[in-house]
């Protein structure tokens, strides 16, 4: 089993830490990837087509690290602050990017796969539901699987329980899909 963990926030940050401590927990044999997306070179798209010719991307950059990730991976889990009720702009970068692989059947593997989502809010009382219909929008698109999210709260505090918060997500929505810990 490969998890791919794309995390959407700074290098260090609290979204970052939530995405290690819930890799800390995964049992042996489950393989993780995590991809910290504000470390690579990832640029925007343009909607310029050109994948629509079965070349993919007119990029060259670290998209096709994530792309070869995502093709390997049986669980697919963004990782994102939220900010402004949304998700930050590089995870969002990297969505949009995933349209050369809409209009390129044959980049990888069109097999389900399990998507869920991990948030993290500086505030006590953000709204999730803008993020939550942008990434089940995604799994749904590509035929994935939805296992759910975890949003821990208040992290501006500096006393987050991010093992806390990574044990729920892990029991409540993965453990069905990984196995046990």
């Amino acid at each position: 089993m490969e998890v791919l963990i794309l995390v959407g926030g700074r290098a260090g940050g609290n979204t970052e830490r939530l995405c290690h401590e819930f890799v800390d927990m995964l049992p042996e044999g489950v393989d993780s990837n995590v991809l910290n997306i504000s470390r690579m070179d990832i640029s925007h798209c343009i909607g310029c087509d050109v994948c629509k010719g079965g070349d993919g991307c007119c990029y060259d950059d670290d998209m096709s690290i994530v792309m070869d990730g995502f093709d390997k991976a049986d669980v697919v889990l963004f990782a994102t602050p939220v900010r402004f009720n949304g998700p930050s702009s590089i995870i969002k970068t990297v969505l949009d990017r995933f349209q050369a692989l809409w209009n390129d059947t044959g980049r990888i593997e069109h097999r389900r796969r399990h998507i869920g989502l991990m948030m993290t809010s500086g505030s006590d009382n953000p709204d999730p539901n803008p993020c939550l219909k942008i990434f089940r929008s995604f799994c749904f698109s590509f035929g994935g699987e939805w296992i759910g999210y975890v949003l821990a709260k208040g992290t501006d505090s500096g006393d987050t329980d991010f093992r806390g918060y990574a044990v729920s997500f892990y029991e409540t929505m993965v453990r069905s899909v990984i196995g046990p810990q």
